[in-house]
């Protein structure tokens, strides 16, 4: 569904939804599977240095408290995985929130309900 990389793609997020279920990965970090592909799926995501979380449709906080996080990221793809046509979402994205801070948890459920 969204996919924000790095120039070399060595640093970046991935959230998608595939039939293994909702997956959400920070690269260098946390990687998470939010349970099984349901529709519609709302997703938050929050870090910083050593405090990952992430919820979908407003259930339970998943969280990680080891890894650096992303850094450097410079593309940023809507609808497929690295801007090659590759892993295309067939469905729709509503709305895409970006906050340049890190949200506490509550927030989070509060995002994706």
């Amino acid at each position: 569904m969204f996919t924000a990389w790095n120039a070399g793609f060595s640093s970046g997020l991935v959230i998608y939804d595939d039939s293994s279920g909702c997956s959400v990965e920070v690269n260098p970090g946390a990687s998470f599977v939010l349970g099984s592909s349901v529709s519609p799926t709302n997703v938050a995501l929050a870090y910083k240095v050593n405090d990952f979380s992430a919820v979908r449709n407003g259930g339970t906080v998943s969280t990680d408290t080891s890894g650096a996080g992303p850094s450097g990221l410079n593309a940023m793809y809507i609808g497929n995985n690295v801007g090659n046509g590759s892993n295309m979402h067939n469905g729709h994205i509503a709305r895409l929130r970006y906050f340049n801070t890190r949200l506490i948890n509550s927030q989070l459920v509060a995002l994706s309900t």
